[in-house]
């Protein structure tokens, strides 16, 4: 059985992952979409586009990303979820607070963008699709 990864190109992937981006954005061009709505088609494009691939080259996705999790290891698991969080924070911080100190503007500039990410006139079928596709 040969290995997939020698007929799979890192380069078939990404540029057909940055076609694949630029075709989606296509429709967008002259409009203007809330932040974030570029990600929302894209991703699920970029996501179909790297199964099909792999499926195509023979990639045994199962085998790639392991099996069902044990009942058993569903609790450790979800325990780690508040560790990672706490994590992430914290690396925020970490890198941020120094950077702030050198280059505030950057940093207001940074939080701005972050508050805008979620528009707050989402309906209640386009904030499940937004959280979907940040999930996915």
């Amino acid at each position: 059985m040969t290995n997939p990864f020698e007929t799979l190109k890192a380069r078939t992937l990404l540029g057909g992952g940055l076609l694949v981006t630029v075709l989606a954005a296509l429709p967008l061009v002259g409009r203007h979409p809330g932040p974030g709505t570029l990600a929302l088609v894209a991703y699920p494009l970029l996501l179909a586009w790297t199964v099909w691939l792999g499926r195509r080259h023979g990639v045994r996705f199962r085998r790639l990303l392991g099996g069902p999790v044990a009942a058993d290891q569903v609790v450790a698991i979800l325990a780690l979820v508040p560790a990672l969080v706490a994590l992430d924070v914290g690396l925020i911080w970490l890198v941020y607070t120094p950077l702030s100190w050198v280059s505030p503007d950057s940093v207001r500039a940074w939080l701005e963008r972050m508050d805008r990410m979620v528009p707050p006139d989402l309906g209640a079928g386009e904030r499940t699709i937004f959280v979907a596709a940040a999930v996915l």
